[in-house]
């Protein structure tokens, strides 16, 4: 008999979010609709959202129509904070609060396919090569990063540049001290820089670690946001849905107001939806 958490062929899937809110459902709500979709593909998964101790009551409450809200979780607290800050005090921790292989999802990467494969990784980590509006082809150190960078006296570019959206962790004893250097080096990179940003200091910290990551497929973290072509054959779309000038925020536009008419968010909708935002705008 197969255990809750494990994939038709035995595999222990696992899936985390990190997530914060001052009381809006904007990014709740796509959790939910990721998780949602989790469980469609793998109706065993354990999935768990992390959250610190000021979002708890109101992500608890958000979830709840989803049946989602036993699976909330606080990391501790963080003061002062503003929502998106407090989600990095989450992210940059899950390591710590996660026990097993687990994948890790941005509230805007959502499955559409099958993605057991990936918990074959050998490496202790898996991600994609970071790709951006403004990079496309990837792999490219961010100039916001560098006077930081400079200041900090960390050495620049890194190896890689990864993309910490989409993240397998495979439980051993460097990725549980990848993730505790992760904080402390986010913490440090936020207050010599006031921006928050998760993944210079993921790819600072497993440069320092001499960690060889996996590089995931494309098909994994399929940046929709970036380009339509992404979706072809992937498994899990990232929408980019912070930044409001790509494409793909149109189409997490139109997911939000679908998901909470109540309409089902199957691929073929969410394919649909893709195809919309990247038409080009018609001139007057």
């Amino acid at each position: 008999m197969l255990e809750i958490g494990q994939d038709d062929d035995g595999v222990p899937i696992q899936v985390c979010y990190a997530l914060a809110t001052d009381g809006e459902r904007r990014y709740v709500d796509l959790v939910a609709i990721s998780a949602l979709a989790v469980k469609r593909i793998h109706p065993r998964a354990k999935i768990t959202v992390l959250t610190d101790d000021r979002s708890l009551p109101a992500i608890s409450s958000l979830l709840e129509p989803s049946a989602l809200a036993e699976n909330v979780r606080s990391v501790g607290a963080y003061l002062d904070g503003s929502a998106g800050v407090r989600s990095r005090f989450i992210k940059t921790q899950v390591r710590q609060f996660i026990d097993g292989d687990f994948l890790c999802l941005d509230a805007d990467a959502i499955p559409v396919a099958a993605f057991v494969m990936l918990f074959q990784c050998n490496e202790p980590l898996c991600a994609a090569i970071d790709r951006s509006p403004e990079m496309p082809g990837g792999n490219g150190f961010p100039s916001f990063a560098a006077p930081a960078f400079e200041r900090l006296g960390w050495p620049q570019p890194s190896r890689f540049y990864l993309n910490s959206g989409v993240v397998l962790w495979k439980d051993r004893p460097i990725t549980r001290q990848l993730g505790r250097l992760w904080h402390e080096n986010w913490a440090r990179f936020f207050r010599e820089s006031n921006d928050f940003a998760d993944q210079p200091a993921f790819n600072y910290s497993m440069d320092l670690l001499g960690i060889s990551p996996g590089i995931m497929d494309d098909k994994f973290n399929a940046r929709v946001g970036v380009a339509a072509e992404f979706a072809r054959d992937a498994c899990i779309y990232h929408f980019y849905a912070s930044g409001p000038g790509t494409p793909g925020s149109v189409a997490v536009e139109e997911l939000l107001e679908r998901f909470r008419g109540g309409a089902l968010l199957d691929k073929s909708a969410i394919d649909a939806a893709i195809v919309r935002s990247h038409r080009p705008v018609s001139s007057a």
